[in-house]
Formats: C-alpha cells, structure tokens, sequence
C-alpha cells in the first residue's frame, strides 16, 4: 500500500503516463505475488476493485496543471489501514 501511495504522490513529477505504467506494474506483480493469508488476499482483492473504479480518472492530474490534485496519495493512506480493520479476523 505505501509503494502505491508513493507513485500516486508523484513526488517525481512524472507523465501521467508514466504514472500510469508504474502503478500498473505494481498491479501485476501485487497478482503476481503468493498470499499467506485469507485477510490478506480479501484486502488485496478490495483494493483492486477500488483501483478499478477510479481508474478512468485516476491520472489526469498528473498532466494538467491547472486540475487541482485529487488527494490520491492521500486518500489511499487513509484507506489502506480501513481495509485492514474492516477483514481483520478478530471482528
């Protein structure tokens, strides 16, 4: 989740192309890599379906200077540790 946050922070000033291809290759080897635990591949398996549904307009920002930024980073650090306490097998 923190590499994902990274790339969409963008501190690097990249293309929203270039944005694009690195948070799609962290997408493949995220499918990529074994799963220890049922939580685990839940989490794994919310984030991809929230990915998914803002994909269309997750990397405009990153090309227009005048589109304010959409919290992105921002709002998947927020996110990350919601999905942990929501399929946490203790609740």
């Amino acid at each position: 989740m923190h590499r994902a946050a990274h790339i969409l922070s963008n501190d690097e000033h990249r293309t929203a192309t270039k944005v694009r291809q690195t948070y799609e290759t962290l997408l493949t080897e995220m499918e990529q890599t074994p799963l220890s635990s049922e939580p685990l591949t839940v989490m794994l398996s919310t984030f991809r379906k929230v990915t998914v549904s803002y994909w269309p307009g997750l990397f405009h920002c990153y090309d227009l200077a005048d589109l304010p930024r959409t919290g992105n980073g921002r709002s998947l650090r927020q996110e990350a540790p919601r999905l942990f306490r929501l399929h946490s097998p203790t609740q």
